[in-house]
Parts: C-alpha cells; sequence; structure tokens
C-alpha cells in the first residue's frame, strides 16, 4: 500500500490543526487587508497566520497571465481558515518510484538494490490530489514566535521562506496537513537566539497552470507563469515580513528538488545582478533541474486537443475543474522520469540556459546539499539492453542531440558494469545518469556562489533518496523520521545558516567552505562529520558543458 508519508514529503497535504488561547487572536493590518492569526500553539508559542493572499485569483481572464497584486478587502478581517492547494497532477511512474521510501527510510524493510527494484513494479490505485484543490490559490503562511511578535516593531527576526518542490507540477505550502511543519526548526531557532525566527511557506501555480509554454502562451500569456508567483510572494515578504517582526535584510530562502532549482533560478534573474535577488541567502536541498530548456513541443497542443479548443482564450473561458481533470491527467501520463511541464527561457526572468555560464547574483549567501543516493528512484527496471537504455535516455532527458546521447552511452556512461564507473547493471547505471545529471552536476556551480564562499552537507540516512531529507527538516507529529539525531542535526545546520550565515554543529568543530577540494559535512544516523563530497566531478563537468 503506498505510504502517504512519501507522497508528502513532494509537499502534498491536506489539513491543520493546533491549539488556541483564550485571549483573542492577533491582527495584522497590511493594508490591502487585516489578517488574524488562525493558531495559537501554547506549548510551543508559535503562531500561524494562514492562508494570507498575496495575489489575485489568476482565474478566468488572469488565467496563464502574469499574477497580479491582490484586491483590497478591508470589509471583514481575514482568519486564514480553509484549504489552499494549487491544482496539481501526479505522474502515475512517480507513484511507484516513491512508494518504498517510507519502508526503507523508517528501518522497517532493510535497505538493499534488489528490495527497492523489486517494490519498484507494484501497481497502486490512482489518488485524486485535487478533491480540495483550486485556482484561486495564490496564498502563504507565516509561522511567527510570541516573542517576536510582542517585539515586533523591532523588525530584527531572520527569516526563512520555504519553496516546495514537486517537478513544477505537484505539491504546496507547509501545514496544509500537518504532515510537514516547520516547529522543530522554529523550536531550535528559539534555543539559538532566544526568541526565534520566522518562517514563510508559500503556494504558487503548478502544471498547465503555472507552466504551460509555447507560441500561443508566449502571444497572449506569459511563460513560466509559477516563478512569477514565486517572485510575487518573495516581493511580499520583502515588503510585509516587517509587520511580523522580521527583517527585510535578513532573508533566507529554502528548498528541495524543483524548490531548489527553482531559487537558483531567481538567484539569476534578470542577469542575476548583485543585490538584486530578494532575499540574502538561500538552502538548496538537491537541486534538480537538467541544464536544457527543451520541453515536450505537443504539451500545448494536447490539452488544447483534449479539451477541443483552439486558442489560449478558449482555454480561459473553460470551466476551472475540467481544467484542473485535463492537467492532472496530462501530468499521471508524462513519460517515465519525466513530468510534463517545466521552466523555459522566456527572454527576460529566465534569459537563457539556466546552469551554464550563467550569472549568479554573488552577493547571495549558499547552503547547497544532495542525497546519498538521489538517483534511486528514477530508473527502469525493464530497460535490460543498450537499445532499452538509450530509449529511457531520450525519454527521461528532453531535447539531447544525437552526438550528446553516443557519448552518453558510449562514453561517459558506458555498458561497463565492474563497478569500475560506480554501478553494476543497467539499473544502477541508469540511477546514475539521472541522478549526477539533474542533480548532482548541480553541486559544481557552488564556486560560483558567494564568491567560492559556499557550504554544503550529504544527507546520507539510508537508503538516502530523493527528497527523503524533507522529513528531516521539517516535522511530521504523526510519524518521526528513523534518526531523531539526523534530524536534529539537519534541524541545527538550517537554523544555523539562517541565523548566522554558517551552518551549525551541535559540537564546538566549524562547518568548513566547500571549496575547490569539495569540503562538506556528512549528515548520517550517527554524528556528524567532515567529509568530502564524492559526487563525480568528471562525469559532471561533462553535464555543465554541453550545449542542449
Amino acid at each position: 500500500m503506498l505510504k502517504l508519508s512519501a507522497l508528502f514529503a513532494l509537499g502534498l497535504s491536506i489539513g491543520q490543526t493546533a491549539a488556541s488561547p483564550c485571549q483573542a487572536l492577533p491582527v495584522i493590518d497590511l493594508g490591502y487587508v487585516r489578517q488574524q492569526a488562525t493558531t495559537y500553539n501554547l506549548t510551543t508559542d508559535i503562531y500561524t497566520f494562514s492562508n494570507i493572499r498575496y495575489a489575485a485569483a489568476p482565474e478566468g481572464n488572469l488565467r496563464f497571465r502574469a499574477p497580479q497584486a491582490p484586491p483590497t478587502n478591508r470589509t471583514s478581517i481575514q482568519d486564514g481558515s480553509g484549504v489552499r492547494m494549487c491544482p496539481q497532477g501526479y505522474p502515475n511512474w512517480l507513484v511507484s518510484a516513491f512508494t518504498p521510501i517510507g519502508e526503507f527510510a523508517s528501518g522497517e524493510v532493510p535497505f538493499s538494490i534488489n528490495a527497492w527494484e523489486e517494490s519498484f513494479n507494484e501497481t497502486f490505485k490512482t489518488i485524486n490530489f485535487n478533491t480540495a484543490t483550486s485556482e484561486d490559490c495564490l496564498f502563504l503562511d507565516v509561522y511567527v514566535p510570541g516573542k517576536v511578535l510582542q517585539q515586533s516593531k523591532l523588525k530584527n527576526a531572520p527569516v526563512l521562506v520555504y519553496i516546495h518542490g514537486g517537478g513544477f507540477v505537484l505539491g504546496s505550502k507547509l501545514g496544509t496537513s500537518g504532515e510537514s511543519l516547520p516547529t522543530g526548526l522554529l523550536e531550535q531557532s528559539i534555543k539559538e537566539n532566544g526568541s526565534g525566527m520566522i518562517v514563510v511557506s508559500i503556494n504558487y501555480r503548478l502544471g498547465a497552470f503555472g507552466w504551460l509554454s509555447g507560441p500561443e502562451v508566449e502571444k497572449d500569456g506569459v511563460l513560466n507563469a509559477g516563478l512569477l508567483d514565486q517572485r510575487l510572494a518573495l516581493d511580499w515578504v520583502q515588503k510585509n515580513i516587517g509587520l511580523f517582526g522580521g527583517n527585510a535584510k535578513h532573508v533566507t530562502a529554502i528548498g528541495e528538488s524543483g524548490g531548489a532549482a527553482a531559487i537558483m533560478l531567481h538567484m539569476a534573474a534578470y542577469g542575476g545582478k548583485a543585490g538584486s535577488t530578494p532575499f540574502q541567502q538561500a538552502i538548496l536541498q538537491s537541486p534538480a533541474i537538467m541544464p536544457t530548456f527543451s520541453v515536450p513541443s505537443s504539451a500545448y497542443d494536447q490539452l488544447a486537443s483534449a479539451l477541443n479548443v483552439t486558442c489560449i482564450e478558449d482555454l480561459r473561458k473553460l470551466d476551472s475543474q475540467t481544467l484542473i481533470s485535463v492537467n492532472a491527467q496530462q501530468v499521471a501520463h508524462a513519460p517515465l522520469n519525466t513530468f510534463g511541464y517545466t521552466v523555459v527561457k522566456d527572454g527576460s526572468l529566465v534569459p537563457g540556459a539556466i546552469l551554464q555560464n550563467t550569472p549568479f547574483d554573488k552577493d547571495v549567501k549558499v547552503l547547497v546539499a544532495h542525497n546519498s543516493f538521489e538517483g534511486g528512484i528514477f530508473f527502469d527496471p525493464s530497460v535490460k539492453t543498450e537499445e532499452d537504455f538509450a530509449t529511457w535516455l531520450g525519454n527521461s532527458i528532453t531535447g539531447l542531440s544525437s552526438s550528446a546521447t553516443e557519448t552518453l552511452t558510449e562514453t561517459i556512461y558506458p555498458p561497463i558494469f565492474d563497478g569500475s564507473y560506480g554501478y553494476t547493471d543497467q539499473d544502477t547505471r541508469q540511477m546514475a545518469l539521472w541522478g549526477e545529471g539533474y542533480i548532482e552536476s548541480n553541486l559544481l556551480l557552488a564556486g560560483q556562489f558567494a564568491q567560492g564562499q559556499t557550504y554544503a552537507y550529504e544527507f546520507s540516512v539510508v537508503p538516502g533518496a530523493h527528497t527523503q531529507d524533507l522529513s528531516y527538516t521539517f516535522n511530521d507529529p504523526t510519524s518521526p523520521p528513523a534518526s531523531l539525531s539526523a534530524q536534529q542535526s539537519l534541524q541545527e545546520a538550517v537554523v544555523g545558516f539562517t541565523i548566522h550565515g554558517v551552518p551549525a554543529f551541535s559540537s564546538s568543530q566549524k562547518w568548513p567552505v566547500f571549496g575547490a577540494n569539495g569540503a562538506l559535512v556528512n549528515i548520517s544516523a550517527s554524528t556528524p562529520a567532515i567529509s568530502q563530497s564524492r559526487v563525480n566531478a568528471t562525469r559532471c563537468h561533462w553535464w555543465k558543458n554541453q550545449k542542449f
């Protein structure tokens, strides 16, 4: 049976609970709206301001357009009640791929490659993630310690902004279900500086709603609408977080997988001009993006055909539930290892091929991370021959030239299975290629960040699968992670970096700079230790130097 905790690791969530005090909950006047705290946890002294609107509803004529400023609504006080989640899709292949994570990570099943592969082939019922979704989803949550709110006039609390991952087609802000909460980070921050920090978590448009591309969209819409949503939310933080006691000049953006990739895109936006990024620090957990923006050219055509429309204006006239349903079906049938939608070059926010000779805002301090087995879920166990491997490669990475395919299959990842290339069969060969091409090669960009003064860690609690670290970064009150020690170490690192600009050890050791030698900290089930990057630099350099 599919473990929902594995799916929630990608940001999926559905409800929220917390205790409330007897006294009236505080109200923040944002000018365009008056927002009351939704809940207060007396034990942790944390106020949660849920579902703060940061943009107008992107419906009707605003569908597929840049986000607009939120309308003024001062007729009543908003309490943030209800669920706000953007419409999404879930690739069928991913349901099976993520199922073993909960079992292996919890220690219920001893980890082995064979057991992982056997679990991959199991069949599961389709899950409907759109029962509580709405196009009117551009909202964010703010978590504030009581002491920070009481001293809000000081505006000196560090701020951590979470941008969820999910391949740009699925996910949601923290706490929508109570599965992933920043409670551990907030409690650690209070221990660290006495008053704590603020955590902000945002929604942004997904799938066709946020990443539809093609000539029709360019002509009468906007490319990368989801990225523009994120940008508007980050600008909202700069403008409004001081009202909650936060310091707009001390903001750290944190994201995992596609969320981390998006943060990198914001650091490179508009040419990466120094000081132009709407945050001062970034925590990049497993930044996952291939250095190509080639997406299936049929995505727009498939959507229009399925809905029997001929132009984007007709798409705007459709009722919401119809578009939500077709988007979910389209994403569900995305080819193995793909999500159907992704970032594209737009000439402005994303002016060129990201991650290739791209200037980044060097004023942003960075903590970058990867897991020890990133490629573990991104493989097809039916691949047995070289022809199968080439087909898998073409489906997994769109836009590869014939020469690049030949180089990858014959030179970079040749069919040599004696272990000398780091793999022993077709399965682990696929895992190595995907993990390095999409994620681990991005660690090589660390030298471009903050004048090379970047910090890094490797998360290696077995199996070290992609997204597994999310349940360690955040807290699930119903399901603690297998290693509480690793969770403590990871949360100390995140909080230390957010507050001081340097990740923290529980010991007196100093966290090393990544540097030319690839020094990092290995966070495992035992004591965190200073180590060295095990990423295959030769192969990753090949990925970074390609022109797709």
